[in-house]
């Protein structure tokens, strides 16, 4: 683990969301018919009731013929025509005998219209908008077990979304921000941890602490944040409300500054910063503007770089450096399963890499199809690293150690590679 891209960024989304998985254009196409229908057919269906409501009518027929059944003929056929349901009354006759008018009494029909269409086409689109709802909340509802909290190892992914390997450990909790990110944006994330730490409780961090000698603190993973809160439980009581609320320390990146604020540190410094590179000036500044400059406490990982330890050297700042946890580099035996299950890694797929170690994992493991993969770095150390052992060049480099600096980078690749 290095002290340069060991801090990957993240604490718990801010709402949980579920996740919002973006929704396919069918789902939007299959309810804008729906309604649709249901708008069209309750028209047609509506405009049918009110012929039927239609009020009692009567009509006289002057007869073209003498004879009562052609007065009939002509004018019932074409009511019926219309819909209508038509009664002959007794015909009108003059003083001579013969048929003058005929009066016909109508009404509206007992039964739906004659014509088949007039009611069958409303009553098909009612029924097609309350189909298709139902169609398409079954065709995206989840399939069992999907609002399960985040499980470690392979995700379950869908085939047209582009697969992203993060090559790390998913948060405490199943809410990682990566999860979520990445998710949220069209991309499927698969956590599989390629490296195992050791956490230690050097009893050498106690009495550091205790003594209260060193001017500031400095941390560059959040994995020793375990070993701080051990030190801080018993031994330093007395002093740890001052260590606390007074003591300068200075975390790489947002991760391990947000981890140090959750143990109790509330003068911590460093979130801007995605490296010892970028961090390391900002220490010397201001060790250099002290009063009475004291040394420099330097909680570290076993195979950190030497890039902050160089720094402080060259500057004359004094500092005393601990080791609070080691990396034990290999995969295990189920995170090799969960690489070997994932199947046919494309083209459009990615790796992300998150320290030298893990890629120095990587290369010691060499898994089928990550060759051809596209590999995304949390960092510029990490980016050197890849170049080093994989002989590759990272395609996407975050500009900072967070999930959506490394969205940006991954989309903005894919993007221009269109």
């Amino acid at each position: 683990m290095t002290n340069s891209d060991t801090a990957c960024p993240g604490g718990a989304p801010s709402n949980d969301e579920e996740e919002v998985t973006p929704t396919s254009g069918l789902y939007e196409m299959l309810l804008a018919t729906a309604a649709a229908c249901v708008v069209v057919g309750f028209s047609a269906w509506s405009r049918l009731m009110a012929e039927r409501q239609r009020p009692q009518q009567q009509l006289y027929a002057v007869p073209a013929m003498k004879s009562t059944s052609a007065v009939l003929a002509v004018p019932l056929a074409r009511m019926a025509e219309a819909g209508w349901m038509a009664a002959a009354q007794a015909p009108l006759f003059d003083r001579g005998g013969s048929p003058k008018a005929l009066k016909v009494s109508l009404h509206p029909a007992a039964v739906l219209p004659n014509a088949p269409v007039k009611w069958l086409l409303p009553l098909l689109g009612i029924i097609a908008g309350l189909t298709l709802p139902l169609v398409a909340m079954l065709r995206h509802s989840p399939r069992p077990g999907a609002e399960a909290p985040l499980q470690w190892g392979l995700q379950a992914t869908a085939a047209a979304r582009p697969r992203v390997i993060l090559l790390k450990d998913p948060a405490d909790g199943g809410h990682d921000p990566y999860e979520k990110t990445f998710r949220g944006a069209g991309y499927d994330p698969i956590f599989v941890p390629v490296l195992r730490f050791e956490f230690l409780r050097p009893p050498n961090l106690r009495v550091a602490l205790a003594q209260g000698k060193y001017g500031a603190m400095v941390v560059t993973s959040f994995r020793s944040c375990d070993s701080l809160q051990w030190a801080l439980a018993e031994e330093v009581a007395a002093v740890r409300e001052q260590l606390l609320k007074e003591f300068r320390v200075f975390g790489v990146g947002p991760k391990t500054c947000t981890e140090l604020r959750k143990i109790g540190f509330r003068n911590v410094v460093g979130d801007n910063t995605g490296s010892a590179v970028e961090l390391g000036p900002m220490v010397i500044d201001f060790w250099r503007h002290q009063p009475q400059p004291r040394r420099l406490l330097l909680l570290r990982g076993d195979k950190a770089l030497e890039t902050l330890p160089l720094l402080f050297s060259e500057a004359a700042v004094p500092f005393d450096g601990i080791v609070t946890y080691n990396t034990l580099e290999g995969a295990s035996e189920e995170a090799m399963e969960q690489l070997r299950a994932i199947p046919s890694l494309g083209a459009s797929d990615w790796v992300g890499l998150f320290s030298p170690s893990g890629v120095r994992a990587v290369a010691a493991l060499r898994v089928p199809g990550f060759d051809h993969v596209r590999k995304a770095s949390i960092g510029k150390t990490t980016s050197a690293a890849i170049e080093k052992e994989l002989g590759e060049v990272a395609e996407a480099v975050a500009e900072k150690p967070s999930p959506e600096r490394l969205l940006d980078a991954i989309r903005t690749y894919d993007t221009n590679s269109l």
